[in-house]
């Protein structure tokens, strides 16, 4: 067993020569004059031999040793060690002739004793390394003048050189040494406040022993935690010396002050090695400011708190500081810390420090005087859209509430979202959801929910109407506080209902960022496949609301005949209701709610962005002699397909409409030839044929290169949607354009392809640089007044791309009507294999996208709502009769509408560079033929609609960084809008906007914020636990302030709130889209946390990679300052944050921040005026004077 050794003073060596222990045994020899070499630790012979003035060479006996074992020589007379060198003492790697590092030293016990000692160093992250390599031959060599060495020599004192050589050869093949045998002892010390001098300062008995046989207590709330190992330890093990941490050390606040319970939470702070100023008497060299000491072979680590270790506390037992030294933390062979030697987990009570009441941010209330970025503001400016400035907090020109939290998107990463239903958080996000208590719960809150405010949000396509039960409206769409999109990440969209994504602060896609909402294309074609529906489309059937389709899978999740309308989920809220035993997502609604998630939508493009059309299907033989081909061909593929629709489908028109409702959809091709006769192996006589089959010559590989009868007429083509621009039709050309038999005034390539989508359809207004007419070119997803428009509205995806059609591309006959006479077709010809080919599908139309901040849109990355490409046929050897499918039409660009205060594209391409695309709205390519020069028609434009309030865009300065580009129009007016400013948003969450403040975590050694509670009886707006004021704007004109919370009969001029107090009269509802009674015109929340660190009040976190800016913290993960598990969800009141800890176990909070959101909503959803919602809406002018109070414990 290692035993503890008390502090002692001894000269120390640098960390970065760190040498073993030494080894091997001497004898004492008397000088005669001469200096020789008696013994050394490798067993050598002695050198004095038959000449007593020494002489003989000296050999070894040990050949194998240890890596970081020491050589030592014992001289006759005391070494000079100025004549020491890698040149007199030789160690060298046999297999390199390299000279490993060591240094030189003498025994301070025996001067006749040379030591070398390999070097030990330690990388950045603590591991060592050794200076002697694993399993090398190293040759040592001191030179000895009796046997002719050159020089130089070691020399004794007096200047006598080493008569005798020696030379060894030893093989590092014995591993580690351990330097001290056995496992490590620990000692850990702290400092105890004894008391105070006459000037206040604490009295102190410094290095406190505390895992020893006493519990220390009233530990100094200043002190550092101290912690030596009395053998040299694998340092990667204790501390990595780059980033300060430890990886198996902990130093935690144990709550309640029962070790037993589960419920320590980290400090934190820096691991580091002592400093004389801050550790006296710690270490035994004032200078010494190593990890390790190698004079005495310890090894020491200090613990330093970002912020004083907290107080004791109130409670039933004192809190206590613990720390844990677990057996991972080693020695250099792997000996790990015991119980006995002073491991395991220890702990000490700190001194007691009494707090008085705590006025958060700052007594008076925050004064809203400074706005963001500036480090004396508490405005998070990163995710705020609201006016901070000047003394108030006033609304801002939208953004959305950002109740979804903030949507980072780290390099490389892939984040897909779905317009019709997405429930937040996200895997492996933060709980950071802005909501409502559910009124519906009986019998209190979930579990898991503070207050019953929400935990998870579902975002659904369509909800309820709260103001009309039983209708659907469009869903809030995505609100998050903030989005950044960095280098290679991606968000893709994806769904049947359009995607409107708000950001109450900035919006930054960085370059090679993207936001995805291009149209899906199509797989390669194998044109031998019977049908062509997807497979995840084969039972069940679309669901319609309105304009959103919903398709089931399997189970039906809606029985139209005997069920009610849906009951959709309530956005704002937690999810209530029993929970399903087997849904797709646990914790969603039961089937008691009619929605059966077994059989919900599965999304197969960009958000609202139209199907391509399907194929043609393979020709239905059933029954017809043509199966029975296959007998004596096995290339004939004739099938049974009953139901084979053998006509290209149309894609979805804009807005996934289809049917007769469907808006300039790409078409589908038709079977080409139409008639394939009655199904019979003949083919009928020239003059009479029985089908509209065309033959040629052909020289066939799969048949030998036999010369046959074979078909070369091709099908139809799909053509491309429009939606700015038309669709082109595409092109179907034979490789040989003209057939042989019955006769050669017939074509093989088919009459009128499909035209491709028609752009008037549409109805949209013709291009203006004005904006001229402009309604639907502004893509707005809500349009109300006198002429509703039904949601999108005007925020449609676009078009799919027609289908293929059927042919019978390669199909055989015989050929003969006599012995010598070609005919193909005729009276003795008749089908030898029969091919028919099923179409390619078109490709999908790009996304809807509506992209909004209320701060800035800053894309130097990309959007792409391009059209998907049609379908292709897949490649093939000749043989291979799948390879002939016809390509479908290219799908139609998708809208992108972006509105932002300030919006920016990044800077215009250099000369000669290329257009960057920040913007690209394409229509897709059609598909392509291999086997022939055929391709599907191209997609049309899609359309954009920028505005700012800036009034610096123009369609000319914007055209060179957005796709399409038509050399034609440099303006690109046919698919370009640009305005500014911002037309007033009306509806919500457009009309919602917000601010939230940095975190805010007092100064000061407390552990928690215990926050105050209302009494329940005082209206006194002063003695409210927290409170602030409104700016409101008085009928008369002047703006005047009313208590927030509290009664103050003389502030409400206008006698508007009946004799109770702002927040009772409004509520505190965060408004849902139908109106109501609940829906405030002002929510604010509060959200909890615990930091273990000290945050950076500087705010030099400006790239968001040190993490510990208060206003810009990582809220989870390993850079994250925030211990897991104590973000609280967002509440109305910030008493609420006490039971995060008391009810649910969770770390108690040191800090806060709060959110403020303004809703200017005017219209109700039928499109007409709220004038009940005015009063509270339209005339609020912001807050001010926001404070919470609290009593640190």
């Amino acid at each position: 067993m290692k035993l503890l050794q008390p502090l002692i003073s001894a000269a120390g060596l640098g960390a970065v020569l760190i040498l073993g222990s030494c080894d091997g045994s001497v004898s004492n020899a008397v000088a005669t004059g001469n200096l020789y070499i008696v013994s050394c630790s490798l067993g050598c012979s002695s050198g004095v031999g038959d000449d007593p003035s020494g002489g003989d060479q000296v050999a070894c006996s040990i050949g194998n040793t240890y890596q970081n074992q020491e050589i030592s020589v014992l001289f006759s007379e005391q070494i000079d060690l100025v004549s020491i060198n890698s040149a007199s003492f030789r160690v060298v790697d046999a297999s390199t002739g390299t000279t490993p590092q060591g240094t030189f030293t003498t025994d301070p016990t025996e001067p006749r004793r040379l030591i070398f000692r390999p070097a030990l160093s330690f990388d950045i992250n603590g591991n060592p390394s050794f200076a002697l390599l694993p399993d090398r031959t190293y040759q040592v060599t001191i030179s000895g003048v009796l046997q002719n060495d050159p020089p130089p020599y070691i020399r004794s004192i007096s200047g006598r050189p080493n008569q005798n050589r020696l030379l060894c050869s030893v093989i590092t093949s014995e591993g580690i040494v351990d330097p001290v045998p056995g496992s490590p002892s620990v000692a850990i010390y702290a400092d105890v406040k004894i008391g105070v001098d006459p000037n206040g300062d604490p009295i102190l008995l410094r290095n406190q022993l505390v895992n020893g046989p006493e519990d220390l207590v009233d530990v100094w709330s200043g002190s550092r935690i101290r912690i030596r190992f009395n053998d040299i330890m694998n340092l990667a093990s204790v501390v990595n010396p780059q980033t300060g941490s430890a990886p198996f050390i902990r130093v935690e606040v144990d709550q309640d002050g029962d070790t037993s319970t589960a419920d320590r939470t980290i400090i934190g702070g820096t691991y580091g090695s002592p400093l004389p100023t801050l550790d006296p008497g710690f270490t035994s060299n004032p200078l010494f400011q190593a990890f390790v000491d190698i004079a005495n072979l310890e090894t020491y680590v200090v613990f330093q708190p970002d912020l004083d270790l907290p107080s004791s506390g109130t409670g039933a037992l004192p809190r206590l500081v613990t720390i844990s030294i677990p057996a991972a933390v080693v020695d250099l062979v792997g000996n790990g810390v015991t119980l006995e030697n002073g491991g395991g987990l220890h702990s000490f009570t700190p001194e007691f420090v009494e707090f008085g009441e705590l006025v958060i941010p700052q007594v008076g209330g925050e004064d809203f005087a400074i706005a963001g970025p500036d480090p004396n503001s508490n405005e998070d400016f990163r995710r705020s859209s609201g006016v901070w400035g000047g003394g108030q907090l006033s609304r801002g020109g939208g953004g959305g509430s950002g109740r979804l939290g903030e949507l980072l998107i780290d390099q490389g990463e892939t984040i897909e979202l779905n317009s019709d239903y997405q429930l937040f958080p996200l895997a492996g996000r933060p709980m950071d959801l802005i909501g409502n208590v559910d009124s519906s719960l009986i019998g209190g809150p979930p579990n898991g929910t503070l207050g019953g405010f929400p935990d998870e949000i579902l975002v659904t396509g369509m909800v309820e109407d709260p103001a009309n039960l039983g209708s659907l409206i469009p869903g809030s769409g995505f609100e998050f506080s903030r989005i950044r999109i960095q280098t290679g990440g991606s968000l893709r969209i994806v769904g049947k209902t359009p995607a409107r994504v708000y950001s109450r602060g900035p919006v930054d896609i960085d370059a090679g960022g993207i936001i995805n909402m291009s149209g899906a294309t199509p797989a390669a074609h194998n044109s031998q496949t019977a049908k062509t529906v997807q497979s995840d489309w084969d039972s069940g059937s679309d669901y319609v609301v309105g304009d959103v389709v919903f398709h089931e899978i399997g189970v039906d999740y809606l029985d139209l005949e005997n069920s009610p309308a849906p009951t959709p989920v309530n956005q704002y809220t937690a999810i209530a209701g029993s929970v399903s035993t087997d849904p797709i997502e646990p914790g969603l609604p039961s089937s008691d709610t009619v929605w059966e998630l077994d059989g919900m939508v599965t999304a197969i493009n960009a958000a609202n962005g139209g199907d391509g059309g399907l194929g043609a299907d393979r020709y239905d033989f059933s029954g017809a002699s043509m199966l029975g081909l296959g007998a004596n061909d096995p290339l004939s593929d004739a099938i049974a397909n009953p139901g084979a629709v053998t006509n290209g489908r149309s894609g979805q028109g804009i807005g996934r409409t289809s049917g007769l409702q469907a808006i300039a959809e790409g078409l589908g091709a038709n079977r080409y030839p139409a008639n394939y006769g009655n199904g019979n192996v003949t083919t009928g006589t020239e003059a009479n044929p029985e089908t509209d089959i065309w033959f040629n010559l052909q020289l066939l590989p799969e048949y030998g290169n036999d010369m046959r009868c074979v078909s070369l007429t091709i099908g139809r083509v799909g053509s491309g949607g429009a939606y700015s621009i038309d669709g082109t039709t595409g092109v179907s050309l034979s490789e040989e354009p003209t057939a042989q038999f019955p006769n050669v005034t017939l074509s093989n390539n088919p009459p009128n392809n499909p035209v491709g989508g028609n752009s008037a359809e549409v109805l949209l207004a013709p291009p203006s640089i004005n904006n001229s007419g402009y309604i639907k070119r502004k893509l707005e997803w809500f349009v109300g007044g006198a002429n509703p428009v039904d949601f999108p509205a005007y925020l449609r995806g676009g078009s799919g791309g027609g289908g293929g059609g059927n042919h019978p591309y390669r199909t055989g006959v015989s050929g003969y009507n006599d012995a010598s006479t070609w005919a193909c077709v005729g009276i003795s010809s008749t089908f030898y294999s029969w091919h028919d080919h099923s179409g390619a599908r078109g490709g999908f139309g790009g996304g809807a996208l509506q992209l909004t901040s209320g701060r800035a849109i800053t894309i130097n990355g990309r959007i792409d709502a391009s059209g998907g490409v049609g379908g292709s046929s897949i490649p093939g050897s000749p043989g291979d009769y799948y390879q002939f499918g016809m390509p479908g039409g290219g799908g139609s660009g998708g809208v992108l509408r972006l509105q932002a205060p300030v919006i920016s594209l990044g800077s215009a391409p250099g000369v000669g560079q290329p257009n960057p695309g920040r913007l690209d709205v394409s229509g897709g390519l059609g598909g392509a033929a291999g086997f022939s020069a055929s391709s599907g028609g191209d997609g049309g434009a899609g359309l954009i609609w920028i505005e700012d309030d800036t009034g610096n865009l123009t369609h000319l300065g914007l055209a060179n960084r957005i796709l399409p580009v038509d050399l034609l129009d440099p303006n690109s007016l046919n698919w370009l809008g640009v305005n500014s400013p911002i037309a007033a948003p009306r509806r919500r969450p457009d009309s919602l906007s917000g601010s939230v403040s940095c975190w805010i975590r007092p100064s000061g050694n407390f552990f928690a914020l215990n926050f105050r509670d209302d009494d329940g009886i005082n209206t006194d707006p002063a003695e409210m636990a927290w409170n602030m004021n409104v700016l409101y704007i008085s009928d008369a004109g002047p703006t005047v302030s009313i208590p927030f919370r509290g009664i103050d009969l003389a502030a409400d001029v206008d006698s508007q709130l009946g004799g109770v107090s702002w927040e009772d009269f409004f509520g505190t509802e965060l408004g849902p889209f139908g109106e109501g009674a609940q829906n405030a015109p002002v929510v604010v929340r509060f959200q909890g946390a615990r930091a273990m660190t000290s945050l950076d009040l500087n705010h030099s976190d400006t790239d968001g990679n040190i993490h510990n800016d208060p206003c810009n913290l990582t809220l989870i993960g390993v850079h994250s300052p925030i211990v897991a598990g104590s973000v609280s969800p967002w509440v109305d009141h910030p008493a609420l944050l006490n039971d995060w800890a008391v009810q649910f176990g969770k770390p108690t909070p040191n800090m806060v921040r709060y959110t403020i959101l303004f809703d200017h909503t005017i219209n109700l959803p039928d499109g007409s005026l709220d004038v009940n919602g005015l009063f509270g809406r339209l005339k609020v002018a912001g807050v001010t004077g926001l404070y919470i109070k609290s009593d640190p414990n």
